[in-house]
């Protein structure tokens, strides 16, 4: 039989080793996911850290480079290899400018056939007057000064030529035969005007002046050519001082010019 005593000693160490490892559980710091109920707040840190954080932005596209830049950035590379090669002129420097001018010159070539080929291909962009060619450019060249020639002769039946000039004046007696001569080549009617009634060996009809130089020219510039319409008393100055022939001539060019689509003298 076992003995009372031993019985009652056992569950006496029982119940203290049963309360000692109860004691022990709830005094250590809770293991595993139990911790997570008493100590952990996970929103609120997940909240703050992303309340620290900068908001993500996309970052800003890059300007695409252009044709004008590329073009731009080339010529500051060949100028910086051209540079070197005058400020160190080396055989090395210098090989690389030979080389890089080299190569522009085989893309300028490579475009001028290019465009060329582009003038051939397109009949809209052809000009007559832009042609190249010397025997193209000299038989333009002809037709344009008979179309002139065509052109001044019409403006003499409106208009007609008053020459203004001193006798004391060294250029208007270098002027006043190229006026006749242009005068004789085309037919205009004229009036050679001197301020005391002066006359020139071109010009022994000249008259005294009536008041009509100093509405005509009253700067005082000798000589002076002016167109002068009789029917409308238009004028417009044609030369001032000593000017040649072909001088005059493309002058009345720019006053034809400047009077198409309008009535002679009224631009």
């Amino acid at each position: 039989m076992v003995n009372s005593n031993l019985i009652n000693i056992s569950l006496a160490l029982g119940l203290t080793m049963q309360s000692v490892h109860a004691g022990s559980w709830y005094s250590e710091p809770p293991k595993g996911w139990l911790w997570y109920k008493k100590i952990a707040k996970p929103k609120k840190v997940i909240k703050e850290e992303a309340a620290s954080k900068p908001p993500l932005t996309a970052p800003a596209p890059e300007k695409p480079v252009t044709y004008r830049d590329r073009l731009k950035q080339s010529q500051e590379q060949f100028e910086e290899i051209q540079a070197k090669a005058v400020m160190e002129p080396t055989l090395a420097n210098v090989q690389n400018l030979y080389r890089a001018q080299n190569v522009m010159m085989d893309q300028a070539t490579v475009f001028e056939k290019l465009w060329m080929l582009a003038s051939l291909l397109d009949a809209q962009g052809y000009r007559e007057s832009d042609q190249p060619f010397p025997l193209h450019r000299k038989i333009y060249q002809e037709k344009e000064e008979k179309q002139l020639d065509r052109q001044i002769k019409q403006m003499t039946r409106q208009f007609g030529l008053f020459f203004v000039f001193k006798q004391d004046c060294p250029y208007c007696h270098e002027f006043a035969p190229i006026v006749r001569q242009f005068i004789d080549q085309y037919g205009f009617e004229y009036k050679a005007i001197s301020p005391q009634g002066q006359r020139l060996p071109a010009f022994p009809d000249a008259v005294a002046d009536n008041g009509t130089i100093q509405i005509l020219n009253p700067e005082g510039i000798y000589p002076a050519l002016f167109l002068v319409n009789p029917t409308t008393r238009d004028v417009i100055p044609l030369a001032r001082g000593l000017v040649n022939l072909s001088e005059l001539r493309e002058n009345m060019k720019i006053i034809i010019d400047s009077l198409k689509g309008a009535p002679y003298g009224r631009p």
